[in-house]
């Protein structure tokens, strides 16, 4: 059981520093713009206004960072119920993560983590991290299982 345990909380923790990865593309960002010399660049070759370039490439960005997030969260859920039925997880187990990421996501507002401020991405994460520990622990969930990747951002 604790290897099953173990397995769900390395899910989980996967799939939220994929989420996360891929939400803070802009961290050190401090410019509004997307690539300002491509931009210039395009618009000067193609004789559009910059605005309209730079509007093309945020629509753009937005909606390929739309497609890696469903993709991200099929491929988890897939995980999920391939788990589920090996045995591994029960299906209450699957909806339980699913309905707890989906939760603290929101209760972090990890969707605006592009908006924030170095600092207050920093303060988000940590505050995500250990309502996800204090989670598990609910759970009678062994905390040091739980492991959250390469980038260790929480």
């Amino acid at each position: 059981m604790i290897k099953s345990k173990a397995m769900i909380l390395g899910l989980v923790g996967l799939m939220v520093t994929g989420a996360i990865f891929f939400a803070t593309n802009r961290v050190y960002a401090q410019d509004t713009e997307t690539h300002p010399d491509i931009v210039s660049a395009f618009a000067q070759k193609f004789g559009l206004p910059k605005d309209q370039v730079q509007s093309f490439f945020d629509e753009f960005r937005s909606q390929r960072k739309m497609h890696i997030m469903q993709n991200m969260q099929a491929r988890f859920e897939d995980r999920l119920s391939r788990l589920v039925t090996e045995g591994k997880i029960t299906s209450d187990q699957k909806s339980a993560i699913l309905n707890e990421i989906n939760s603290l996501k929101v209760k972090h507002n990890l969707d605006s983590l592009n908006t924030m401020s170095l600092t207050d991405r920093k303060k988000a994460l940590q505050s995500f991290s250990l309502d996800l520990k204090s989670w598990a622990k609910s759970q009678g969930i062994n905390v040091s299982l739980l492991r959250f990747g390469m980038w260790h951002h929480f």
